[in-house]
């Protein structure tokens, strides 16, 4: 499989790794993530501006249709910066749902408003006791005089806080453990019956609990059909997850090798000790295996569901286990300073942790493997 960027997709890392380090200096990134919302309004204007929230949507609704390789590209740009604006939440996965599972009526509405930045979403998944069995979800969606109506909580939805509309997913059928019956619904974030605890997760981002009482909802696409839409726009965010985190853990690396060059004992750099630079040369070989993986999981999101999803779990164990290792690494080789709040080396540990966690962590998606290689 050939991985390198065409003229047009070098263009895009480039004109993205400049957005980054123009605006994401680490002390800008302090002022946002101290700011009380976590988000700067005008950075994400300029992303807009730059096509970028358009990337995953269809031309046919006002988006660019670059496909994954693309949005990849720009994650792994935003990765290096620690970029917390709510682009995955919105760009990536609302826009994945609704392109999946839209009416025609639904897509031309919300889609181009996304691909424009005028919108933006997140996506309730999480429930109590559920971790990552997406089919053991309870929330309820039941009619009432023609309308849908949602009951239930969902637990740690991220960039909710930012978010102008949320796609939730519910039981419309079934009971928990089933997968046939789950359904997919479009919600505004200030609808009546909602109630949000907002709150700060450990890298800076910024997520909500909620409780969902009597909340009306408008129904995505086809009542109890959501199961393959809910595991395709999974294994799409775990690409572009995986995408960001080699760019955090290429920002790590880098960081580290300049630390080693400059910082002294017995009267010399640190760089040239041989047990550091075996250490560093570990760090570089984890970070080029998930970077290929990275790479061969964008490419394979249009591949049979079965190859898809093998190579969505491979990829994510792989770059779950490299984050950790290449983020407690850095800290260490970095000493004392590596973990306080005044250095990024330790804020870049933390979101490769996060990364980690989110949509599944390193053991979920080695058992997930297991399971099917069990069943072929």
């Amino acid at each position: 499989m050939q991985f390198t960027l065409t003229d047009e997709q070098q263009q895009l890392r480039n004109a993205a790794t400049r957005f980054v380090r123009d605006r994401y200096t680490f002390s800008a990134w302090r002022r946002c993530a101290r700011q009380l919302n976590g988000f700067d309004a005008e950075t994400w204007r300029q992303m807009a501006s730059m096509g970028w929230t358009a990337v995953a949507v269809p031309e046919a609704y006002g988006g660019l249709g670059l496909g994954p390789d693309a949005q990849a590209i720009i994650m792994e740009s935003f990765g290096e910066g620690l970029v917390l604006e709510p682009y995955w939440s919105s760009a990536v996965v609302c826009a994945q749902t609704l392109s999946l599972a839209g009416t025609p009526t639904q897509k031309s509405l919300w889609l181009p408003r996304i691909a424009d930045g005028s919108v933006r979403g997140a996506f309730a998944l999480l429930e109590q006791g559920t971790r990552y069995d997406w089919s053991a979800l309870a929330c309820e969606a039941r009619k009432k005089d023609e309308a849908w109506v949602l009951n239930g909580q969902k637990l740690a939805v991220l960039d909710a806080p930012h978010a102008d509309h949320l796609v939730v997913v519910a039981r419309t059928g079934g009971k928990p453990g089933d997968a046939a019956g789950l359904s997919l619904f479009w919600v505004h974030s200030d609808a009546p019956g909602l109630k949000r605890r907002d709150f700060r997760t450990v890298d800076e981002r910024r997520a909500s609990d909620m409780v969902l009482d009597g909340v009306k909802a408008e129904l995505i696409g086809i009542e109890g059909a959501a199961a393959g839409v809910v595991e395709q726009t999974i294994d799409h965010g775990i690409a572009a997850l995986c995408a960001e985190a080699v760019g955090v853990m290429s920002s790590a690396v880098e960081a580290t090798v300049q630390y080693l060059k400059t910082r002294q004992q017995f009267g010399r750099p640190l760089a040239q000790f041989q047990v550091l630079r075996h250490r560093v040369a570990d760090m570089v070989m984890a970070l080029e295996q998930s970077r290929s993986l990275a790479m061969l999981c964008a490419f394979s999101l249009n591949d049979s569901p079965a190859r898809r999803m093998r190579v969505a779990a491979a990829a994510k164990a792989q770059i779950g286990s490299a984050g950790r290792f290449i983020g407690e690494s850095a800290v260490q080789l970095h000493g004392g300073i590596g973990v306080t709040d005044e250095l990024q080396i330790g804020h870049f540990m933390k979101r490769l942790l996060a990364i980690d966690i989110l949509l599944g962590d390193t053991r979920h998606h080695l058992s997930r493997m297991a399971q099917r290689e069990a069943m072929a």
